[in-house]
């Protein structure tokens, strides 16, 4: 969409550290818990956590060696901003000296590593672009907003708080059900700028990712969830 082709080693680059970053939000939640675990991931990293962050290290050390295989300087000075100013708002939320909202930090977060790199090969149809960022955006908030409405309980009891310390399930599916319609809003706005290729992309997104709550089998829904927000980044 942004006219751009990264090169291939770039995808697992982000394969990388999409990986390390859920990895560590599993095992700073597991170690931040006093109580008994209720999720099997938060157990299992909290189990095997000086191996799991053993591999994170190891995994950090090959992203930052791809990236200098990848970028160039001035994209390697953004990322190294981006990535500084990230970690002292976590560290700050973590504090309690900002107010934590751990799936928009996520959301903002897998955005800007999915968008950015692609966006700065190429600057032309800017407002085409920023768009369809900004659909993306949403409908990274949407697959993370359903996931904690449905851990709601657990995440309470084991207090993993997240946007649930702010409003209550009921709320929670009000903002969701508002998500979708920002979306829709945005995308019928979108289509008169849109080729018919991009339309049809972000619409089987919002179809599958709408199914995606209805599915039970963990493992489909996993696949589901990589199909939507790989298959187009």
């Amino acid at each position: 969409m942004t006219g751009s082709t990264p090169p291939f080693i770039w995808w697992i680059f982000i394969f990388l550290v999409t990986w390390i970053g859920f990895a560590l939000d599993h095992l700073i939640d597991a170690c931040k818990s006093t109580s008994p675990l209720l999720t099997k991931r938060h157990a299992f990293h909290k189990h095997h956590f000086k191996l799991i962050l053993s591999i994170c290290i190891g995994l950090s050390l090959s992203a930052f060696l791809l990236s200098l295989i990848i970028f160039d300087r001035a994209y390697m000075i953004f990322l190294a901003l981006f990535s500084i100013g990230f970690f002292i708002h976590a560290i700050l939320c973590h504090l309690n000296r900002l107010p934590s909202i751990k799936e928009l930090r996520v959301g903002l977060l897998y955005t800007s590593v999915i968008w950015s790199y692609p966006i700065y090969l190429n600057h032309n149809d800017k407002w085409v672009t920023t768009l369809g960022l900004f659909l993306f955006f949403i409908l990274a908030l949407i697959n993370l907003y359903w996931l904690s409405f449905f851990d709601y309980y657990v995440d309470k009891k084991q207090f993993f708080w997240g946007i649930g310390s702010h409003f209550n399930r009921r709320h929670l599916l009000k903002l969701i059900m508002g998500l979708n319609g920002l979306f829709l809003i945005v995308f019928l706005i979108s289509i008169c700028f849109f080729e018919p290729k991009i339309i049809t992309i972000y619409l089987l997104m919002w179809i599958f990712l709408s199914g995606f709550i209805l599915c039970k089998n963990k493992l489909l829904k996993l696949l589901i969830e990589l199909a939507i927000f790989y298959s187009f980044s």
